[in-house]
């Protein structure tokens, strides 16, 4: 399975040898070792790709003279942001991510357990936001604690013999949540794949929100547990952004339309009749 990483330099790399800033750490190491590298010192676009280690390593290489030359994802990345937006869409362990969607290292890890079928473009994720399943704290086990055994000492066989059974009550596979695009979640919300199948486009969570119940197109949902507030737009509206699906626009035809992605009234005048 393709790494971010890979991913990003299968794109824009060019021919260009990448130039590690910062300490590699072994994970680091290991996803390059097919790639011709060095510890960065001295590094030039032309020539380099730069591949940052942390985000104090980013810190530095942006104070640094050198980086006014750089273009962010273009010419560097940062390895450690496992859910930082990209221009493409992209897969993170295994999960379709639209371009331009960003969330933490809590998606990302909910994308590695198989609670996310896929997430569309231009959603914004905060990173404190959390999607996981029921039984968490298991009680259909003979022993809660077994299921950390599996995770610590035999992950496949926990996870392949057991929870691949549809039929046990803790598997994972039946638990799998589709986010759209347009998507906003807030800040410490928390999304129960179990119960949730569907965040629907252009959607908000607000922060610290409990989610148990999937969520209708441009719905504003807030509260324990979620409530629909109100919606974004009026239903013509929604019907006619669920029609265009701006989102799937090339940047020419974004960057062609700026005026009505930033006002309603010209967005509906436009393109009402769709």
């Amino acid at each position: 399975m393709k790494t971010r990483l890979d991913q990003v330099l299968e794109c824009y790399l060019n021919g260009r040898e990448i130039a590690v800033w910062g300490s590699p750490t072994r994970l680091l190491l290991r996803t390059l070792k097919q790639y011709k590298f060095h510890i960065a010192e001295i590094v030039d676009p032309k020539k380099h790709y730069v591949v940052l280690v942390n985000e104090d390593d980013l810190c530095d290489f942006l104070i640094d003279e050198q980086s006014k030359h750089f273009k962010h994802v273009d010419d560097y990345l940062t390895f450690n942001d496992l859910g930082g937006e990209l221009p493409f869409e992209w897969e993170c362990f295994g999960v379709k991510i639209g371009r331009q969607t960003y969330f933490g290292e809590a998606v990302a890890g909910a994308c590695q357990e198989g609670y996310i079928e896929s997430i569309g473009q231009f959603t914004s994720i905060n990173g404190t936001a959390e999607i996981a399943v029921d039984h968490q704290h298991n009680m259909t086990f003979v022993s809660d604690d077994i299921q950390n055994f599996f995770t610590d000492k035999n992950m496949d066989l926990f996870r392949n013999k057991y929870l691949a059974d549809p039929k046990h009550p803790y598997a994972t596979n039946k638990c799998r949540i589709t986010i759209g695009s347009d998507v906003w979640i807030g800040a410490y919300s928390f999304i129960n794949a179990s119960k949730v199948k569907s965040i629907g486009d252009g959607a908000i969570i607000g922060a610290g929100a409990v989610v148990l119940e999937d969520v209708p197109p441009y719905a504003v949902v807030v509260g324990i547990p979620a409530k629909v507030k109100r919606y974004r737009y009026s239903p013509e509206m929604i019907n006619t952004l669920l029609c265009v699906k701006w989102w799937d626009w090339t940047i020419e035809e974004i960057n062609a339309n700026a005026d009505a992605l930033i006002s309603p009234e010209i967005f509906m005048a436009r393109f009402g009749n769709c």
